[in-house]
């Protein structure tokens, strides 16, 4: 099967999978020309090398961090570069750069002529965050541990799995960090990693091996014309030749007509543009004119050609099937050929080729011949009740977390939680939350405290003057300093740092099916997944995994309150996610570590279910 783009693949290659019909997907030849391999590729460069600034460009005006171009200018006045180029040494200018954006930010926002982006400079110290510690693990930690660190601390794959084409997006990237994995591994210099990743980007080269020859495989090969060209197949099949190519005017396009500079500058054309025009749109019919070529010359014995006629799809020009109705000697009248096709089938053997029309075959032909005889009859029609059941589904989120759910309780009505009001206490603490849960994580338990005890508490201040709203930011970042200072002479530090040799997981994300965890059988909490991350797991001295919940709450709450009930809840779900992944003789235990008044709380929820079998714990993503 050939096609104009990858984005009419998913379509046909559900239906080859339903079928159970095996099939193979050909490489992209223009794979390091994709968005996401892009940014993949600015982010590696921009932790390699702390100088190149085309890179952190690059990585952070991509998904992750979204910095408008109205930032750059103020941003590099600000010493910007010099700034980021220090991350990942044991003086981090984070609190620099998270005052940095926040001003930026501020200065844009009050610009009366620029549309406002709310909460890219939140966004944009994450990531400048994140960039701080990769570059710390590359210099401390195994390949193979610091390409996975890369994979998770941006959640680069799940945003550009979620967005259009999602599943060639993560399929590309796992190729793209597998590799990188390998090149580390092989403990080739930093400069020849990135020189190879550098050159790839430039010359438009793929990782992957050219083609098998189609004959060595029994399957369906699926590939785009521009992947096809010097291949052949016995059987080829053109798929979707109706679909044009949307192509909007460029805000700023610009070319040469008789060797003057014609272009577009935000709308205004010059007065010789539009020969610059005309020749771009000749060039586009005859890229036209030769993928057409390329795709029909690839069939040795059957060429299918799949499409609406040119005179029942959208008005386009910029169709193969616009070209094919062009062609000399014109085809045969889709009148004509509808007639004979109703009257056989939905096939008509006209001008050495077969018509079918999939409408006018069996019962369908019977149906549009009725519909003919009884036009002046017809009435429009009538649109059935919404089912609730289907109207209920439709409202269900896809998605879950287990902190909302365990809140919602058995009421499921209760699972889509309002979020709380910026500003508010709820807001502040979860705030401080989970800068202190993030600063917990990157404790590096083999080291001594004191000198990373300091940074992380810069860290937290940075994050918190990054995130916290303005008019709270200030008694946020007392909160926090005084929690964290707290902290460190309590016997929970003792004990993390005790446990270092049996510690499981930090910040652990975990996945459960809602089907086996609904509050009642008739509303599922999530159609989709529940989702949530452990903040430890370590080992017991017998072997039984303990689940562990930092709290931060200013109050440890009684053990009949209702906070202290979700909690349980809450651990229950945890405990029950990781006995269906490493399943044990003995269910995990679970503790809460109130951090604030140094107290590990042995807690003990319903103790989690055997896992259930196997076909029960596919989720549906």
């Amino acid at each position: 099967m050939l096609f104009r783009s990858r984005g009419e693949w998913d379509l046909y290659l559900r239906a080859l999978r339903e079928a159970d019909v095996p099939y193979a997907v050909e490489g992209d030849r223009t794979y390091y020309r994709r968005r996401e391999i892009l940014d993949a590729a600015a982010l590696t460069a921009s932790i390699l090398d702390p100088n190149d600034a085309i890179a952190l460009v690059a990585l952070l005006r991509s998904s992750v961090a979204g910095v408008p171009d109205a930032a750059w200018i103020p941003l590099w006045e600000g010493r910007f570069p010099q700034l980021t180029a220090r991350l990942g040494g044991s003086h981090a200018p984070l609190d620099e750069l998270a005052s940095l954006l926040a001003d930026v930010a501020k200065s844009l926002a009050s610009q009366p002529d620029l549309e406002p982006i709310p909460g890219w400079e939140r966004t944009a110290f994450a990531c400048l965050e994140s960039l701080d510690a990769l570059r710390v693990s590359f210099l401390r930690d195994p390949a193979d541990l610091f390409v996975e660190r890369v994979r998770h601390a941006l959640g680069f794959e799940w945003s550009e799995a979620a967005r259009f084409q999602g599943a060639w997006r993560a399929a590309n990237l796992e190729r793209f960090f597998d590799d990188l994995a390998a090149s580390l591994a092989e403990a080739k210099p930093t400069a020849e990693v990135l020189r190879e990743i550098r050159s790839a980007v430039a010359e438009e080269e793929t990782p992957s091996v050219e083609p098998k020859a189609p004959a060595t495989e029994d399957a369906v090969t699926v590939v785009t014309l521009h992947g096809a060209k010097g291949l052949a197949w016995d059987h080829v099949y053109l798929m979707q030749l109706h679909k044009g190519t949307a192509r909007a005017e460029p805000v700023d396009a610009v070319g040469r007509a008789e060797g003057a500079l014609e272009g577009v500058w935000s709308g205004l054309r010059t007065l010789g543009y539009d020969v610059v025009e005309a020749r771009s749109r000749a060039v586009a019919l005859a890229e036209q004119v030769r993928t057409l070529y390329v795709g029909m010359t690839r069939a040795k014995r059957r060429l299918v050609l799949a499409g609406m006629p040119a005179g029942l799809a959208p008005a386009n020009e910029d169709t193969h099937t616009a070209l094919l109705a062009a062609r000399r000697p014109a085809p045969p009248s889709w009148d004509d050929l509808a007639q004979r096709a109703a009257a056989n089938g939905g096939r008509a053997e006209v001008a050495d080729a077969c018509w079918v029309f999939p409408a006018l075959a069996g019962a369908a032909s019977e149906a549009i011949a009725s519909q003919a005889e009884s036009d002046a009859a017809w009435s429009p029609p009538v649109v059935a009740p919404v089912d609730p059941a289907f109207a209920a589904r439709m409202a269900t989120p896809r998605g879950v977390s287990v902190s909302k759910l365990a809140k919602a309780g058995a009421d499921a009505e209760e699972t889509v939680i309002t979020p709380p009001r910026e500003g508010s206490g709820e807001e502040w603490g979860r705030l401080v939350g989970t800068a202190i849960h993030a600063a917990l994580e990157r404790l590096d338990l083999h080291a001594p405290i004191a000198p990373q005890w300091n940074l992380a508490r810069d860290r937290i201040v940075a994050a918190l003057a990054a995130d916290a709203p303005v008019a709270q930011k200030e008694d946020a970042v007392a909160d926090a300093s005084d929690c964290w200072s707290g902290l460190r002479d309590s016997p929970i530090v003792e004990r993390l740092f005790a446990l270092a040799d049996r510690v499981v997981a930090r910040e652990l994300p975990i996945l459960l099916s809602p089907d086996t965890i609904a509050p009642n059988a008739w509303a599922p909490p999530a159609t989709g997944y529940v989702s949530g991350a452990i903040d430890l797991v370590y080992r017991d001295p017998d072997g039984r995994l303990v689940v562990v919940d930092y709290k931060t709450d200013r109050e440890r709450h009684a053990a009949d309150s209702p906070a202290r009930a979700r909690y349980l809840r809450q651990g229950e779900l945890y405990c029950r996610a990781l006995a269906e992944a490493l399943p044990s003789p003995q269910p995990p235990r679970f503790e809460i570590w109130w951090l604030r008044h140094g107290v590990i709380d042995p807690a003990n929820p319903t103790a989690p279910a055997a896992p259930p079998p196997a076909e029960q714990l596919s989720l549906t993503l």
